[in-house]
């Protein structure tokens, strides 16, 4: 038998201590319980932390950190933006890679003027209930798609990848803002993207909305997984959907271009307190309405047998109209 000398005996009870400190910092994945120090520590079942941010429209995934400044002569990271100061809308174009922010001419939000007539409500929605998960991306809160869903609409289908909120709206309707703005971010399988933008004011209490200013996480990079809820998506929408059509851009830097915008004329309610639960953390996530230039609000059908028949109304002559 092998002797053992004092040495031997102390590295011997050394590992098997850590190899129990080990086992006592893991997580039960049975009880959901973390572990201390061996202590059972009651932990809420219903969220975890991420460490990563996703991007609000395009879903990139990028580390949430604190803005950092920048000067013309070292433009900074595009991952620092913000909605105040140096980082806010006003130098977006100056970081890196986000030039369009600034000389884009298609650039979102608009405003619609009033009077401006709407687009039949023809947009098909294919959403389903899901389970939810609610992300405080540093930015705004977001919630990532868990199944497929998606719209088809001019012909062309495009799955939802999230929903994030903007408090005040960032479209203003006659030059007014809604309370809040939310907006459904979806993607085609050749790369385009289009967006369902829905108007939020308060008043009455949303039932459809309540779980996901039930489960909003407080601290950027956080996620709550709302353990046995489901979100029906579809109910997220107004009942009636007719809505406003033009071409514009991503709100948030990079400000990319492309992107087929569809904000629906009538607004949803949500109650004071729930406007109140996203406004606590974010209050000024807006981007400034930036200027139409020579783009037109698309009316009419978009049905391809009525392709002759759509009108194009100019957003500066509402009484303008050509076939």
């Amino acid at each position: 038998m092998l002797k053992t000398t004092p040495l031997i005996t102390r590295i011997l009870a050394m590992g098997i201590i850590c190899s129990a400190g080990t086992l006592a910092m893991g997580t039960s994945p049975d009880s959901g319980t973390r572990l201390v120090r061996g202590k059972p520590v009651k932990q809420t079942s219903t969220s975890h932390t991420q460490t990563q941010t996703t991007d609000t429209h395009s879903g990139t995934a990028a580390t949430t950190s604190e803005p950092a400044k920048h000067s013309s002569a070292n433009k900074g990271d595009s991952s620092h933006w913000g909605y105040e100061g140096e980082t806010g809308p006003e130098n977006w174009g100056s970081f890196s890679n986000c030039e369009t922010c600034d000389e884009g001419m298609e650039q979102s939000p608009v405003d619609i003027p009033a009077g401006m007539p709407t687009h039949e409500a023809d947009i098909e929605f294919s959403y389903a209930p899901m389970s939810l998960t609610v992300l405080n991306n540093g930015h705004t809160i977001q919630v990532n798609s868990a199944r497929d869903c998606f719209i088809d609409v001019e012909g062309k289908q495009y799955q939802l990848l999230q929903f994030h909120f903007h408090a005040l709206s960032e479209h203003t309707v006659n030059g007014q803002h809604s309370d809040m703005e939310v907006h459904f971010v979806h993607k085609s399988d050749d790369g385009e993207y289009a967006v369902v933008g829905v108007l939020l004011n308060k008043g009455e209490h949303n039932t459809a909305f309540a779980p996901v200013f039930e489960n909003i996480p407080t601290t950027a990079g956080q996620s709550i997984y709302a353990k046995g809820v489901a979100i029906n998506t579809i109910d997220l929408m107004p009942v009636q959907r007719e809505y406003y059509r033009y071409n514009g851009s991503f709100t948030t830097p990079p400000c990319t271009e492309g992107v087929k915008w569809f904000v629906m004329e009538q607004p949803v309610e949500l109650s004071p307190e729930q406007v109140s639960a996203f406004t606590a953390l974010y209050d000024n996530n807006y981007r400034p309405v930036q200027p139409i230039g020579n783009r037109k609000f698309i009316a009419g059908s978009s049905n391809c047998e009525c392709c002759q028949a759509r009108k194009i109304i100019s957003s500066y002559n509402g009484a303008g109209l050509s076939e």
